[in-house]
């Protein structure tokens, strides 16, 4: 009996789910991301210098800020004229550009990354992110 009395005793003052390692306040739904499932690179001006380019989503907070990213190689071996890579447009609605770290140009024998922040759209979305990148060469 007196160990029946202390299993309910303990029962009813322990904590039940409330514990410390969990946040306090409503628990996160799906409708409170955005769900990228791709960005796609697309590449508008001269010719030869890239191809369009698939790169990873994500998963981002409604109206939180994605950073998308793409390593863009010189396309032309160890000669050639430089890609410029000059200025970004998103080409997807609902999504809005922050910044990025263009122009950036890719001359022969290198690289060079391209990082593009953008506000993603402040309802539920699921789908890809396409981003249109205005190159130049000489």
């Amino acid at each position: 009996m007196v160990i029946l009395a202390a299993f309910v005793l303990l029962w009813v003052s322990a904590p039940q789910w409330d514990g410390p390692l969990r946040p306090a306040g409503p628990r996160p739904t799906a409708q409170s991301y955005v769900y990228l499932n791709d960005t796609s690179w697309q590449f508008t001006g001269a010719t030869g210098c890239w191809s369009p380019i698939i790169s990873i989503g994500g998963t981002i907070p409604i109206g939180g800020i994605y950073e998308a990213a793409v390593d863009l190689p010189y396309p032309g071996g160890a000669s050639g004229p430089a890609c410029t890579a000059q200025s970004v447009h998103v080409n997807s609605a609902g999504f809005a550009l922050v910044d990025s770290t263009l122009p950036q140009t890719v001359g022969p024998g290198h690289a060079t990354w391209i990082y593009v922040n953008v506000t993603v759209p402040g309802a539920q979305y699921t789908g890809a992110l396409t981003l249109l990148i205005t190159v130049s060469s000489p």
